[in-house]
């Protein structure tokens, strides 16, 4: 299989947007047995470190089909909200918890 990867400096980023780059998004084909293994609520986290400085960097399997636009998109407003301190996945978590535990009678 092969892989095709666009990249554009730091620099090019810094030009065009006149801002530090936050977010590295990795979009990565996957195999079956890779994706039973993705935390499909919190995702794939790591940290990259370039010019002495930590980025997040956010790994999204992509299959043919998928809407690349709409992935990409949820995934900077998913790291945007986190940086101001909220977790769309722990807050999700937590509401079904309460709802089992409402459903089976327990405070």
């Amino acid at each position: 299989m092969t892989e095709s990867v666009a990249t554009i400096s730091v620099e090019t980023l810094f030009k065009m947007y006149g801002e530090k780059l936050c977010l590295i998004i990795r979009l990565e084909p996957m195999e079956r047995s890779q994706l039973l293994k993705l935390d499909r609520l919190d995702g794939s986290y790591n940290i990259q470190n370039i010019l002495d400085v930590d980025i997040i960097e956010i790994t999204l399997p992509v299959a043919p089909g998928r809407n690349l636009a709409i992935l990409l998109e949820c995934a900077v407003r998913n790291h945007a909200l986190r940086t101001r301190g909220y977790n769309a996945p722990e807050e999700f978590i937590q509401k079904q918890l309460r709802l089992i535990s409402q459903k089976s009678g327990q405070p």
